[in-house]
C-alpha cells in the first residue's frame, strides 16, 4: 500500500517512524512516542487534523474544547509531546501552536492507514467471523 501523500514523501519511512515512534525525555520526563494504534492518539489526530486549526492554528484551550475529557495540564503535555517529536510548533510570544510540515504528512498518513487499511479489514474480519458462526450453527 502507497502511503504518499504528497508526491515524494513517505512520513512512515524508518527515519520518520523512528522519530514519531520513539520515548523522548527532556527535564526528567519522559515523552511517549506516538501510536497510530492507539484510540487515544486517533482522536488526538482527528482533532488536529480540522481544516479551523490551519488558518489562526490552536490553542490548549481549542483543543480541550475537542477533547472535553483532557484537563489543561493534561492538554499542555499532549502539546509538549508533540513538540519534541516534531508534529508542531510554538508561535513566538503566543499561546498558538501550527501544525508542522512533517505533523500534517504524519496526521495524514496515520488517518489515511485507518480508514482505508484498518477499518475495512476489521469489517471484512467481522463479516467472515459472522459467516464461520453462521456455518457452525447450520452443520450442527
Amino acid at each position: 500500500m502507497d502511503f504518499e501523500i504528497f508526491p515524494g514523501t513517505n512520513p512512515f519511512q524508518s527515519q520518520s517512524k523512528a522519530k514519531t515512534a520513539a520515548f523522548v525525555a527532556r527535564s526528567n520526563r519522559s515523552y511517549p512516542g506516538l501510536n497510530f494504534f492507539s484510540a487515544e492518539d486517533q482522536r488526538l489526530f482527528e482533532a488536529l487534523a480540522r481544516g479551523e486549526f490551519n488558518l489562526r492554528g490552536f490553542q490548549n484551550k481549542s483543543l480541550r474544547a475537542h477533547r472535553g475529557e483532557k484537563s489543561s495540564g493534561q492538554v499542555s503535555r499532549l502539546l509538549q509531546r508533540l513538540r519534541l517529536h516534531g508534529l508542531v510548533k510554538k508561535v513566538g510570544h503566543t499561546y498558538r501552536y501550527y501544525l508542522t510540515v512533517f505533523g500534517k504528512q504524519v496526521i495524514a498518513s496515520g488517518l489515511k492507514l485507518k480508514n482505508l487499511f484498518l477499518i475495512p479489514q476489521l469489517a471484512l474480519a467481522a463479516i467472515n467471523i459472522r459467516r464461520f458462526a453462521l456455518t457452525e450453527q447450520y452443520c450442527r
